[in-house]
């Protein structure tokens, strides 16, 4: 009697650890796709902030002047020259803003821009893990 009811337990140890090891395969896996969705969205931003940018270029012969950088918050000086062109209804910003953020900049003349941005993998083709990913017109 003793002997089955070891069994048992070890038989019920067996299962906690595979379904420990289940969870946790699960959670890992929700995490990267979690990722791979903030990496879709955050150049889906790059699109609609090239678009705008460009709008607001034709309209005014420049784009927003920011030499020194500025990071887009929608609270900014930039994306307030945006909204009040109405080149943008709504200036996007990173989906894990604070801690990440898109930086715009342009030359002196405002002729030319740059936005830097993070990513956080590698599933997007022709940009890197990391924060030295930009665009430019």
């Amino acid at each position: 009697m003793e002997m089955s009811r070891g069994v048992t337990i070890i038989k019920l140890l067996i299962i906690l650890v595979v379904i420990i090891l289940i969870i946790a395969i699960a959670y890992i896996g929700l995490g990267i796709t979690q990722q791979q969705s903030r990496d879709v969205r955050r150049m889906s931003d790059m699109n609609a902030l090239e678009k705008a940018l460009a709008l607001y270029q034709t309209s005014n012969d420049t784009f927003p002047i920011s030499p020194n950088g500025t990071a887009i918050d929608g609270t900014d000086l930039v994306s307030k020259e945006l909204l009040i062109s109405e080149s943008m209804t709504e200036v996007p910003k990173d989906p894990l803003h604070p801690e990440y953020s898109y930086t715009y900049s342009t030359n002196l003349t405002g002729t030319d821009f740059t936005i830097k941005f993070c990513l956080e993998g590698s599933s997007i083709p022709g940009y890197t893990t990391g924060c030295n990913n930009y665009i430019t017109p």
